[in-house]
């Protein structure tokens, strides 16, 4: 290795070295671990878990916006490391260990939800190494003949699906579900009411079959615990149905 090469190393360490400090030393001054704390998890700790919030901020800061600085970033990466953790949380909860820690790292790969895309979720959608260590369990386990199907050792329901196949993608439904919630809260109840005849023009601009079709995928979400964020930066945890007023 060249001089020039080994002295822009040794910046680099240093620059990261110095960045697990300040973080450490000023980990949750920003809010989080708050929405840890308001579903009743325990931070994070440890160092292998500060070097993935400062890997993080460098990545956010080196490939988001160009105004962004550094500080920004890590408020944002904390962010990110939080809402991951009470995500991960939620999936294990409504799906087990194993089945909820593997869908929720599915999830987090493909920024595709697997029920519901109004639960607790980071924005950039930053693969945490926890997932990565699902996934490379669920590679490592069929590459070595361990599992019939990728997953199998998370459950079957999680490939395995019942029924025929919709006409439309997840995503098209999954937007056609946020729309409705933004014209509801935008305009209200009265002008927005959950019936098939107020939602079959928003299931047409999404090529959705029918109106009751969208209906039917709001009420299947009605339930998920969703996160609003207020103007002091603090988390507050509701149901969508809380939300949007729906009573039954």
């Amino acid at each position: 290795m060249d001089d020039e090469l080994k002295g822009i190393q040794d910046d680099l360490d240093s620059l990261v070295g110095r960045l697990e400090k300040y973080i450490k030393a000023n980990d949750g001054a920003y809010g989080l671990p708050e929405t840890c704390s308001l579903l009743g998890i325990s931070p994070e700790d440890g160092d292998s878990n500060i070097r993935a919030v400062a890997r993080d901020t460098l990545y956010l800061y080196l490939t988001q916006r160009a105004d962004r600085d550094l500080g920004s970033a890590w408020i944002q990466a904390c962010e990110e490391r939080g809402l991951s953790k009470a995500s991960r949380w939620i999936r294990i909860d409504q799906l087990g260990e194993q089945k909820g820690r593997l869908i929720f790292a599915l999830e987090a790969i493909s920024n595709t939800p697997y029920k519901a895309s109004q639960a607790i979720r980071p924005i950039f959608q930053l693969v945490q190494p926890e997932e990565m260590a699902i996934l490379a369990e669920m590679a490592t386990r069929y590459l070595n003949q361990q599992d019939k199907y990728l997953g199998e050792y998370g459950g079957e329901q999680i490939l395995r699906r019942p029924g025929k196949r919709p006409r439309y993608s997840a995503d098209q439904r999954q937007r056609a579900v946020n729309e409705y919630i933004q014209l509801r809260e935008k305009h209200g109840k009265a002008a927005y009411p959950l019936d098939r005849e107020t939602c079959q023009p928003i299931a047409e601009k999404y090529n959705i079959d029918s109106g009751q079709s969208v209906v039917d995928a709001v009420r299947d979400q009605l339930d998920e615990i969703i996160w609003e964020s207020t103007k002091e930066r603090k988390v507050m945890l509701i149901k969508l149905r809380e939300k949007l007023d729906i009573k039954n």
